[in-house]
């Protein structure tokens, strides 16, 4: 027996989960509609850019011997070219408002720019600034030393 005292508990109960579930539901389908904007990612075009930029550098700057072993005279001369405001863009086919950068680093993900590039750094383009990009790397050898090469289009 239910005690008459009690009134409506199973069905207060019911209409207030009901109505927590449909706020849930209205939030999760909304909530990520208001922020889609703000978190947009780096798009296909630019990922395969920067693809295209990595393949095109190894096999320019490649010896005939190893594919991924620059070969010192044209890694310097890359990196010490006074590539401009739009240098590499033009020099991969890029349009003029696309941002190109190419760095040489050491393995380890603090390692620094590498300096070695005819006493330059070994880095060219715009200066990455934590945007959204889209970024490859690829493990090449320069001066008999493992080094990664980055390659972000933005």
């Amino acid at each position: 027996m239910t005690d008459p005292d009690r009134g409506q508990t199973t069905h207060d109960f019911a209409l207030g989960i009901s109505v927590f579930i449909l706020a849930s539901v209205f939030v999760l389908t909304f909530v990520p509609s208001v922020t889609a904007p703000y978190t947009e990612g780096v798009s296909e075009v630019e990922q395969e850019h920067a693809r295209t930029v990595s393949r095109v550098l190894v096999g320019n700057l490649s010896t005939a011997e190893s594919p991924t072993t620059f070969d010192d005279d044209r890694t310097v001369d890359f990196f010490t070219t006074g590539w401009g405001e739009t240098g590499l863009q033009e020099r991969f086919g890029l349009r003029d408002s696309t941002n190109v950068n190419v760095t040489l680093r050491g393995l380890e993900e603090d390692d620094g720019v590498l300096t070695s590039c005819g006493g330059e750094r070994c880095a060219v383009g715009p200066v990455y600034r934590d945007q959204s990009v889209a970024t490859t790397v690829r493990l090449v050898r320069y001066d008999d030393q493992p080094f990664r090469m980055e390659v972000r289009v933005w």
